[in-house]
């Protein structure tokens, strides 16, 4: 296989964190550059006009632009008839989930930052199935990094924005949202320097939390941190829905229940389980057997 690069590398397979995969293009021809700034214009000012009246939001909480933050955000609007067409460009530091009247239409929304150092990817999602005629909700799930990565570029602060003109939906401070205390942050070992994930802990002790307070406008479509939003390059995720998983039972050498299940290939799955007759409080441990990762650890919950 071939790989190309803007500069020399010297180097036989690619690794795109070296700096020297990046560089600067000069054109000098101004035919070249006049049909070069048309297409880039062609490109950015669609998104400036669809989204120039949408606000950067975040949750009324100190706490807010720590590491491993999760915000849910709500809002309720009214639909004067059925639309065929609502879509709707959505930017979030980090990831987001979105439910509109209770049933899920993005599931891990957003790309990691880096289109380069300084700016942002956008989603673009059409809404106009999940809706109705009348009273409509929308619920959005905010996961805050709030730490750079290999592939991620934090921008400091958490934050999302949508702007969805057909049915006149954007976020401003009218949204409520607040900080989930349920979502907190696991044990040691923690994941190591390459990664901006947190491992996860999560108590349900503390879910259904009403904290509820309207949201702090931080920001407009194209404002720092967050920079340049740019339209993501590749399709949102591909769901293939809850499947059974066939597990062996047994117990660690602390006399842990441990179910093991095997994946069928290298696949990206995120563990659905059910506890039926858990005590509360008790703790249930969810890794890999590559939880090492070669030497330093990955990711848990």
């Amino acid at each position: 296989p071939h790989f190309l690069s803007w500069s020399p590398t010297g180097l036989t397979t690619p690794n795109f964190h070296c700096p020297e995969f990046f560089g600067e293009i000069n054109l000098y021809n101004t035919s070249t550059m006049k049909r070069l700034i048309f297409s880039i214009l062609t490109m950015l000012i669609p998104a400036t006009i669809f989204a120039q009246t949408a606000s950067w939001i975040t949750a009324d909480d100190t706490t807010r632009n720590d590491r491993n933050v999760w915000i849910e955000f709500r809002k309720d609007f009214v639909l004067k008839k059925q639309v065929k067409k609502a879509e709707a460009r959505i930017a979030a530091d980090s990831k987001y989930w979105l439910w509109i009247n209770g049933e899920m239409v993005v599931f891990e929304g957003g790309l990691k930052r880096g289109p380069n150092r300084n700016d942002t990817y956008y989603d673009v999602v059409d809404l106009a199935s999940y809706l109705k005629k009348g009273k409509n909700d929308i619920k959005v799930l905010l996961w805050h990094f709030g730490k750079s990565g290999f592939s991620h570029n934090s921008s400091g602060k958490s934050g999302m924005i949508i702007d969805a003109p057909a049915i006149s939906l954007r976020t401003d401070k009218s949204w409520l949202s607040q900080r989930l205390d349920c979502y907190q942050m696991a044990d040691k070992p923690r994941p190591n320097y390459r990664l901006s994930e947190a491992n996860i802990r999560y108590d349900a002790r503390l879910e259904g939390q009403e904290r509820l307070k309207p949201s702090l406008e931080i920001g407009k479509w194209g404002d720092q941190p967050w920079g340049n939003l740019i339209l993501r390059p590749i399709p949102q995720w591909k769901d293939y829905g809850v499947k059974d998983a066939q597990w062996t039972t047994g117990k660690d050498d602390a006399g842990n229940v441990v179910l093991a299940a095997r994946l069928p290939y290298n696949m990206q799955m995120t563990p659905v389980i059910e506890l039926t007759a858990a005590k509360e409080g008790t703790t249930v441990r969810m890794e890999t057997d590559h939880i090492m990762g070669g030497s330093e650890p990955c990711i848990r919950a």
